[in-house]
Formats: structure tokens, sequence, C-alpha cells
């Protein structure tokens, strides 16, 4: 498997610099997680979908369905990772959930503000 290129790097870096902070200020609002332990799940929880949402969309067609799919399974999996971390209360389940979607939400939209930047307004 080949090293990832600039391009996923810089991606990657987009998304932590995005989602880490609204992570961990809801999880420590919320009582959830202290602001450290916060950030390190909100990274390992980015460190675990982001290569895999990278994968399809890059190496296949592009298609919106295939975009919210790949989002919707980040979501999914992010409201796993950060619950397994928390008191794991299956109440906190749908505000675990909506922090995952308000996060990755933003990371896209953030994506896409970055990609029109880097095309020079196009």
């Amino acid at each position: 498997m080949a090293l990832p290129g600039p391009a996923y790097l810089v991606a990657l870096v987009e998304t932590l610099v995005v989602e880490v902070p609204i992570y961990a200020v809801a999880l420590r609002w919320g009582r959830l997680l202290a602001v450290g332990r916060a950030v390190a799940v909100a990274v390992l929880a980015n460190l675990l979908t982001h290569p895999v949402v990278w994968f399809v969309l890059v190496h296949g067609p592009v298609s919106w369905w295939r975009f919210g799919l790949a989002e919707a399974g980040a979501v999914l999996v992010e409201t796993a990772v950060v619950w397994l971390f928390t008191r794991r209360d299956p109440a906190a389940i749908p505000v675990v959930a909506l922090l995952a979607l308000v996060a990755n939400t933003a990371s896209v939209l953030a994506g896409f503000g970055l990609g029109r930047l880097v095309a020079g307004g196009r």
C-alpha cells in the first residue's frame, strides 16, 4: 500500500482541525469526558474513519450517494467510538450521534470551502 499523498494529508489535517475542537468542547460541556480524553477520543475516531471515507470517495465514481454513504458511515463509527469512551449510557447515544453529525458536517463544509479556495474560487 502506498503512502498517502499531500492531498490526503491536507484533508486529514483539515478534518482534525475542525472536528477535534467540536468534540472536545461538546464532550467537556456535556460532562461526558475531560478535555484531554475528549481530544484523544476525537483524534482516534477520525483516524479510524478518515482513511475509509477518503478511499471510498477517491477510488470510484464520483456521486452524491457514495459521498452520503461514506459520511453516514463516518458518523456511525465516530458515534460508536465516542460512546465507548463515555459512560456508555444508552440515553447518551442520540446526543453523541448528533455531535458526530455536527462535527462531520462542519468538516465537510470546511473541506468544500478549502477546495474552492485552492481552486481559485471556481
